[in-house]
């Protein structure tokens, strides 16, 4: 039991408030009378922190489980809604995000146009199929540096020639001096530590470019975005490019 301020609280009852005023547990006195609405969870914090859009979905919606919205496969329908003409193929590792994403794309009316797979990056076996690959966060998740090579590899191998991947990742600096000096890199070492504590790795900005240049991939670059806290790289598969071996 702590007391402050001549208040003696226990560690639960500080967890309690803690979750109240995150409006996951009851109603803080000064929140909402209900949280009925996605207007007013984001008024009642002034913005909803995430790593992405689908993440921002899940946050709002374990505030208001009756209108969640399934944060799973709209990669995919945000890239079939501006292209209209193109056929999209989503790779998930997670047996219930591909039933989350397979009932996203049914719901917005696109089975004809995406389809949702699950299988393990890692084993990714198409080969000269697709125009563009895209990964959005997602290749720290599939293991350390052999498993980054070995998807991007693959991935590669999936391609036409000529076609593109473009892998978005979180920004990591190169060297600790950034993490001291650069506010939006400071807040990535705790996220860090959250990715750490899940399994994820990290890929600083120079270890995934010259990822993308050992997988086989031309004209790496990156590209410069309104935001510091994403990064996106792209690279293309030679036109002639030769089909390297894959573990």
């Amino acid at each position: 039991m702590r007391q402050h301020g001549g208040v003696r609280m226990t560690t639960s009852d500080a967890l309690a408030l803690r979750m109240r005023s995150l409006l996951l547990a009851g109603t803080p006195s000064k929140a909402p009378a209900v949280a009925d609405s996605v207007a007013a969870v984001v008024t009642w914090f002034g913005a909803m922190q995430a790593q992405d859009y689908a993440s921002g979905l899940w946050s709002i919606g374990a505030r208001l489980p009756a209108m969640t919205h399934s944060g799973s496969g709209q990669l995919c329908l945000a890239l079939a809604h501006r292209f209209p003409t193109a056929r999209l193929v989503g790779v998930e590792f997670d047996p219930a995000s591909v039933a989350q994403a397979r009932s996203a794309v049914q719901d917005a009316g696109l089975e004809h146009r995406v389809q949702v797979t699950h299988a393990d990056a890692n084993q990714l076996a198409d080969r000269d199929t697709y125009q563009l690959v895209v990964m959005n966060r997602s290749l720290h998740e599939v293991g350390g540096p052999d498993e980054h090579l070995n998807v991007l590899r693959r991935s590669k191998e999936a391609l036409r020639a000529d076609g593109w991947t473009i892998v978005s990742e979180l920004p990591y600096p190169d060297n600790e001096a950034d993490y001291r000096t650069n506010p939006d890199q400071r807040r990535l070492a705790g996220a860090q530590v959250h990715e750490a504590i899940v399994g994820c790795a990290m890929i600083t900005t120079s270890q995934l470019a010259a990822l993308m240049r050992n997988a086989g991939h031309d004209s790496v670059r990156v590209i410069d975005q309104p935001r510091s806290s994403r990064i996106v790289i792209i690279g293309q598969r030679p036109p002639q490019s030769d089909h390297r071996p894959t573990r």
